[in-house]
């Protein structure tokens, strides 16, 4: 039987060869950036933000963590040294606070100082750090280092993280009223805030400078004066993987296409080097149509709904200049070790792609992620084909093999097991027993014989097999006579007169045996056989077949008292007598009286013919019989 899904294959592939190929660009801006030498698209001078670290604006006793705003003042660091406290670092982003914290003194009362080392502002800076970042946040924060600058004072850092920015910082990279403003976070009021450094024709050390917005710089309030705070740092790019839009750039699901635009909002995806997360598939194929590849992996961090409830599997593609093109959170893996089904989209153009595989810690939008570092595999896509023909090329048995024939010229293969016909069913169960029969029919012919042939010879005795009509078969033997013993040797006649010569002794008489059995005459019924024995002499027998069954049709006596019998061949039976002379007047009356039924008390049997006939009269008197004495008959 023909497989019914072969024309459902072929429309398949069919349409599958007919979709359309959308060749796929590199943007030139994108909402996700690799590009650490490029700062990762973010853009300096006041006009790009980052969201890092947290802050809790309100005063009810209850943390409520918000995420915080900073101004990128520049891309290239605030114009000191920096440090990650192992090695030295180039270029980091130069961030400031958008919104001003808090209320701090400058100094208190037990220095009373407007020096920005070991001031209170300087502390608060320090507590900043370590209570609003996490740990992989404060790890990309970099020591600064920066020399002081003449005629003011403390305008240099010594290795601070959190600092308050100089007036110096102030007039290079604030250069807009809406970059120097900022409201106290939470409210929506101007803050007055502390900057570090104040010029030294301030005569009054007490005397402190900071930002006053009616007026801008204004280097002229008391150090104890409580005003707000306005932290800056310089980060690392080094230590982040990637930046992305700081709202809904990181979906979940399948891979999605990242979007063309040029944010001024970003988040952070750092590196954890505590994840040790790998892939050990090296290179994987899809077509520009799109498909599913498998990638095996160990170390990612099993998600777990209390204790790592936002751990996920991400991946994005990568083209050979470094544009992310595609990126989601793909899974939240079970265990540590697995493999991962990842669909490739349909639309890439032909070439080498980087398929980068991570682990990802993903805190939600316009928070800090974490990240394992980038397990990369080659993603190669070739040009989808077009199907030109699909032929029946051979037969094996009830196996089809078809030939698929492409656009290019290449040519694949694939078998269809047609149907076979199905086993024989069981035998059935053994019927229930019949119901008992009716009155049989009339006889069957009898057995006559086809043949008697000598079949084997045991020393004299000969076996013979009968084979009858039937096709059964029966066996008899003839014992054959033996040669006569040799006569005894005459007496030895006593010493004296020569003796004469005893006589021989009588040859004792030949065997006999059979030659041959051959049937020689039939008479109706009876086949005549006549044996010829060795001797030349014969001798006959006959054996008679069986005839059809003959039944008794009815029985009656009639005026004489003799039984009459009507055969079911047509042919009439008298008996004989059957009743005594004194029983006749009886049989009579009874007659006349019940013409249907005749009872006869005594029977009386008599005759040659009543003799002969006695086996029947005697199965009907059986089957008649009501009672010891007395014989029903039906007329």
């Amino acid at each position: 039987m023909r497989s019914k899904f072969i024309p459902l294959i072929i429309a398949i592939l069919l349409i599958i060869s007919l979709l359309p190929i959308v060749a796929s660009a590199a943007p030139n801006s994108a909402a996700m950036r690799l590009d650490a030498e490029n700062s990762f698209g973010i853009v300096g001078g006041g006009t790009n933000w980052v969201y890092f670290g947290d802050y809790d604006a309100t005063d009810d006793g209850v943390d409520n963590p918000t995420p915080v705003k900073w101004q990128v003042l520049a891309t290239d660091g605030n114009g000191g040294t920096y440090s990650d406290g192992t090695n030295a670092v180039t270029d980091p982003l130069f961030l400031l606070s958008e919104y001003a914290f808090s209320f701090v003194q400058f100094d208190d009362e037990s220095r009373y100082s407007n020096v920005y080392e070991e001031s209170a502002l300087q502390r608060w800076c320090s507590e900043f750090l370590s209570n609003r970042f996490s740990g992989l946040e404060q790890a990309a924060v970099l020591s600064t280092s920066k020399a002081e600058v003449e005629g003011h004072v403390s305008a240099g850092l010594t290795g601070d993280r959190i600092f308050a920015i100089s007036m110096q910082e102030y007039d290079a990279f604030l250069t807009t009223d809406d970059s120097r403003s900022a409201y106290v976070i939470g409210t929506s009021d101007f803050a007055y805030w502390w900057m570090r450094s104040t010029p030294t024709y301030v005569y009054d050390n007490t005397i402190a400078s900071c930002y006053w917005p009616a007026y801008g710089y204004y280097p002229g309030f008391n150090v104890a004066l409580w005003l707000s705070s306005r932290p800056a740092f310089n980060l690392n790019k080094d230590s982040v993987l990637f930046a992305s839009a700081a709202e809904g750039s990181k979906p979940s699901g399948a891979l999605a296409r990242v979007e063309s635009s040029s944010p001024s909002e970003w988040k952070l995806t750092l590196k954890d080097s505590s994840r040790s997360f790998a892939v050990s598939t090296a290179a994987v194929y899809a077509e520009t149509t799109g498909g599913s590849v498998i990638v095996d992996y160990t170390g990612a961090t099993p998600y777990n709904a209390t204790t790592a409830p936002r751990e996920y599997i991400s991946a994005m593609i990568v083209d050979d200049s470094g544009n992310i093109l595609y990126y989601s959170r793909l899974a939240q893996p079970d265990t540590a070790r697995g493999a991962l089904s990842i669909a490739i989209p349909q639309g890439l153009a032909v070439g080498s792609y980087t398929l980068k595989v991570f682990s990802e810690q993903y805190n939600g939008d316009f928070r800090t992620d974490y990240a394992s570092d980038f397990a990369d595999v080659t993603l190669t896509i070739e040009q989808s084909k077009t199907i030109s023909d699909i032929t029946k090329t051979s037969t094996n048995g009830s196996i089809d093999t078809y030939t698929i024939t492409f656009s290019d010229g290449s040519t694949t293969t694939f078998t269809v097991t047609n149907g076979v016909d199905g086993l024989n069913g069981a035998d059935g169960l053994n019927g229930l027993n019949g119901l008992n029969g009716v009155n049989g029919l009339n006889g069957l012919d009898g057995n006559g014989i086809v043949n008697i042939q000598k079949t084997r010879t045991d020393g004299n005795v000969d076996t013979y097999t009968i084979t009858y009509t039937n096709g059964k078969t029966a066996i008899f033997t003839v014992t054959n006579g033996v040669k006569g013993k040799d006569g005894v040797n005459g007496t030895n006649s006593s010493n004296g007169m020569n003796s004469v010569d005893g006589k021989d002794g009588a040859r004792g008489k030949d065997g006999n045996s059979i030659v041959d059995i051959q049937m020689t005459a039939t008479d109706g019924n009876v086949d005549t056989y006549t044996i010829s024995l060795a001797d030349g002499t014969s001798f006959s027998f006959s054996v008679t077949n069986g005839k059809d069954g003959v039944g008794i049709v009815s029985a009656a006596v009639n005026e004489y008292g003799e039984l009459i019998l009507l055969l079911t061949d047509g042919k009439e039976i008298n008996v004989g007598v059957v009743m005594s002379e004194g029983l006749t007047a009886a049989f009579s009356a009874q007659a006349q009286g019940s013409p249907d039924r005749i009872t006869i008390p005594d029977i009386v049997i008599g005759g040659l013919a009543l003799t002969a006939n006695a086996g029947w009269i005697y199965l009907l008197l059986r089957k008649r019989r009501k009672s010891p004495s007395i014989a029903t008959y039906d007329v």
